[in-house]
Order: structure tokens, then C-alpha cells, then sequence
């Protein structure tokens, strides 16, 4: 049975800084309780070892894979990069993750992460659905781009 991720926590941007609500208060997730949860794979995803002063050993080192070769034995090894960083950093459970690395351009790896977790009132999800998030790891810029965080358009005053 899939674990319980429902979580009420902090709201982060595409770039991982807190933002705020409509009142000018620091914005949480509780309209979104599994947000917390994609939050945390992001974190983990983006980092290197030693970034988190209280967590040295937290974040997958996704930069050791700078100027390797595009190829399938790239992806498998951070394929298992990644779910060490996530089993290991407490974020997921290993049974209830599944991640597929696979090359998407020359220069860049794209990673489906899925996490099966239990559906809730407060997470609506469908009893069959996945909480899913798609990373691409740029090899050559080391840039991490998440497809489901992206820059949010101010519109024009």
C-alpha cells in the first residue's frame, strides 16, 4: 500500500524562494498538500552534496554527470543516482518510487519521477494516479529545468 505524503508546508517559486499570499503572509501549501512533496524531489533533485549546512549528505550531485556521454548507461547511473538521494534523503519511500532517465537532445537527460501515494480527501487524487514531476539535466550547462515549475508571467500594470 502506497504511503501517506500529505503535507502542509511552506510554498516555494520555480526557484526555490518562499512566496507569499494574497494577504502578504508567507504562503503554505494547504491547498495543494502533496505541493510539499514535489517541493522536496525538487530540492533533492537540484542539489549536490554539502549545499545543506544541517543536512550535508541531502541532494542527488546531479553535476557529476557534466561532460559525460549521452547514452543509456548515463541514464541508468542517474537513474540510481536519483533514487538514492530520494530513499536515502527520507523523501519517498523506495516501493513507492519509480524513475525513467532517458536522453532527450544531445546535451540533455530528461527524468519522469513518479511517487504512488495514498489518496486522500485533502490531495483529491484518483486511487490510480501518480504524483508525477519531469526534470531535464542539461550536461553541458549544468542546469536543472523542472517542466512543472516554471517562470510565472507578471502581467503588465
Amino acid at each position: 500500500m502506497p504511503s501517506l505524503y500529505d503535507e502542509n508546508d511552506l510554498h516555494f517559486s520555480y526557484n526555490g524562494d518562499l512566496t507569499m499570499s494574497d494577504t502578504g503572509d508567507l504562503k503554505d501549501a494547504s491547498d495543494d498538500p502533496l505541493l510539499p512533496l514535489k517541493d522536496q524531489i525538487h530540492n533533492i533533485c537540484m542539489s549536490t552534496l554539502q549545499d545543506w549546512e544541517v543536512y550535508p549528505g541531502r541532494g542527488a550531485g546531479l553535476e557529476d554527470f557534466v561532460g559525460e556521454p549521452n547514452t543509456k548507461t548515463t541514464a541508468v547511473l542517474m537513474q540510481d543516482r536519483l533514487r538514492l538521494a530520494l530513499v536515502s534523503g527520507g523523501v519517498v519511500r523506495e516501493e513507492d518510487l519509480a524513475i525513467r532517465v532517458f536522453p532527450v537532445h544531445i546535451h540533455k537527460l530528461m527524468a519522469i519521477i513518479r511517487v504512488d501515494a495514498t489518496s486522500t480527501a485533502a490531495n483529491k487524487l484518483n486511487p490510480q494516479e501518480k504524483v508525477q514531476t519531469a526534470l531535464v539535466f542539461d550536461t553541458v550547462s549544468r542546469q536543472v529545468f523542472f517542466l512543472d515549475k516554471t517562470p510565472q508571467l507578471i502581467p503588465p500594470q
